[in-house]
Formats: structure tokens, sequence, C-alpha cells
């Protein structure tokens, strides 16, 4: 662009300075603006937030706590929730047996006004102290479960239950009609308990495992969860493998039924570390299957189980594989009743 004169070239000079700093000030009333707006917002979402905040915390609804001492947990709790409330639970032993799982003690008390939603702690009996083991034998194998779990809540419990065995019987389906060990049993140490159920009045068929290609580990486990009761036997047919065999595998048979079983048993050579055969013994003939247990104590000194099961006696045979040297000694519902050493 040409100028005539510097004067025309001062003047428009002057005015585009003018023109740039209208245009400065523009910018940056606008950023002033947009700053303010910005904070503003940000102190009116802080001031509605606090505001929203206090107005729940007081006009949280008041409630009035029910009378639950004396009622069962579940009805306790339950009532509580009725009323906005919650239950926070702790146990404690009691001087008398016959209240395990019922509420002995509440804080806040009956009528007390407090706000919705709060924890009311409740005190709950779990009965009083076991020394001994009670007899269950008649109750709801479902219902001694939850007393006993009851019991040790929140404690290493000192009964353990075995998975229950099922027999038919006369009586309701899920009663105890036996128990493991017996009543009156003194609760020194951790005791494992099996109970016997009903499995009510119908017959229910088991189906008899194949035993061909097992190994004798293998066997030992077919004996503690199929109930069905081998009679081994020895065929002498030493081979360089372990064999079994039984003729009625794959039959449906009442349980407990007898079922014979053929083993025959690598041949033995001087240099095995270990033994082999069928640890036998007579046992008198039981109204209900009782526990068995094979233990095996090796040169060593070191202790281990050899079979723990149950079994409805006279005679019984277990197969064995362990150290030469090793005494046998076999349990029966507690109580040791034979040794053997074996070569």
């Amino acid at each position: 662009m040409k100028f005539k004169n510097p004067i025309e070239f001062l003047k428009s000079k002057k005015s585009l300075r003018v023109f740039i700093e209208k245009q400065t000030q523009a910018i940056e009333n606008s950023g002033k603006a947009l700053i303010f707006t910005v904070v503003g917002s940000i102190i009116l979402m802080f001031a509605a937030a606090i505001a929203i905040f206090f107005t729940n915390v007081q006009g949280e609804e008041k409630v009035m706590v029910p009378d639950v001492v004396g009622k069962n947990i579940y009805t306790g709790l339950f009532e509580l929730e009725q009323k906005e409330l919650y239950g926070k639970i702790q146990f404690r032993d009691s001087e008398t047996g016959g209240d395990e799982g019922k509420i002995i003690a509440q804080d806040p008390v009956e009528g007390s006004i407090v706000k919705a939603y709060r924890r009311i702690t409740l005190t709950v009996s779990r009965g009083a102290t076991l020394d001994n083991l009670p007899d269950y034998t008649g109750s709801n194998y479902n219902d001694t479960v939850n007393k006993i779990e009851l019991h040790y809540a929140g404690e290493v419990p000192l009964i353990k239950i075995k998975t229950p065995i099922y027999l038919t019987s006369e009586k309701n389906a899920g009663t105890i009609i036996a128990q493991y060990p017996e009543p009156d049993t003194a609760i020194i140490d951790p005791i494992e308990v099996q109970f016997i159920v009903s499995a009510g009045n119908e017959v229910h068929q088991v189906t008899v495992p194949e035993v061909e290609g097992k190994s004798i580990s293998q066997l030992l486990e077919l004996m503690k969860t199929s109930k069905v009761v081998f009679d081994f036997t020895n065929t002498y047919k030493h081979e360089k493998t372990f064999k079994a065999s039984c003729e009625n595998a794959g039959k449906k048979l009442d349980p407990y039924s007898r079922v014979k079983a053929e083993l025959s048993f690598k041949i033995k050579e001087d240099a095995d570390k270990t033994t082999s055969g069928i640890f036998s013994f007579n046992l008198p003939e039981y109204p209900f299957p009782v526990p068995v247990k094979l233990d095996c104590l090796d040169s060593e000194g070191i202790e281990t189980t050899v079979i723990d099961f149950t079994h409805p006696g006279k005679s019984i045979t277990i197969p064995y594989e362990v150290k030469k040297g090793s005494t046998l000694s076999l349990t029966v519902n507690g109580e040791m009743l034979k040794k053997e050493v074996v070569q």
C-alpha cells in the first residue's frame, strides 16, 4: 500500500494501534467474565452439594427399636429390617441349654428412638458349653448341623461333621438314626462325628463300580465312596502288575451289599521296599455301618492312615501296600481290635 505523504502514513499507524488496543481490551474483558462464570459455577455446585448432604442427614427418618429379645435370630433380624434397622450379631455361651440361636440381649433396648438404617447389636446364645458330645439321634440332620455350626460361630469347631451315610429306614427322611462316637463322649480335642441318616423307606440302590484296571489306592477310594462291601480274596496268581476283577461290576444292588472281588498281587522280589496283601478280620454284625480305620506305622515311626470308611460288620477285608516291617492296626468304632506286622 502506497501513501502520498508522511502525514497519511502516521495517521494510518495510529489508527492501527488504536484498533489493536481495543481488540486486546475486549479479549481481556471477555476472559475475566469467563473466569468469573467458571468460579461462580463451582461455588454454586459445592454449595448445592453441601445443602443436599445436610438435608439428607438431618432429614433421616427416626424409628422406634422393636423388642426382639427372646426371639429366634432370624425372626429378630426380620423385625429389625421391617423398621429399616440392621442387626450386628455377637455370640455368647449361656448357662442353660436349649436356647441356641435365641437373642438374649439387644443394644439399644426396646423403645429407643433412633435414626433409620442404624445397626442394632444383638447378643445371640450359642447354647451351653459342650464338654461332652450330645445325643443327636432322633433329631433332624440339617437342624443338627445348623445348631453345631451356630454353637461354634466365630470359633474353631470342636465337633466336625463327616459326610453322612443315608440308609433306608422307617424313620422320616433326614432323621439321625445313629451317631459315632457315642453320646457323652468327652470333647477334649476336635472330634469327627459320623451320622447315620434315614433316607426314608424308599430303597435307593447303588451301582457296583468297575475294579478292573484299578490300583490298590484306587480300590481303597472305591471302598470309601461306593457303599458296596467288597469281600477281597487273593488268587495268588502273582504277575508283573497288580490286577483286580469283580463279576458284579455295573449291577444295581441295595446299599452295603457284599460283592466278591479277586486280587492278584505282583511278584514279590527281595529288592522291593514295599509289601502288599489283604488285611482281614471278623467283626460282629452291626445294625448300622460303623467307622472303621486301618492305620500304618512304618519302621521309621511315621504313621499314616491306609483307609477310613464305614462297614456294616462281619468279615472285613482291606487291600494294602505299605513299607516292609510296617505295623497295621485296625480300629472299629473308636476301639483298636487288631495289630499285625507285615513283611
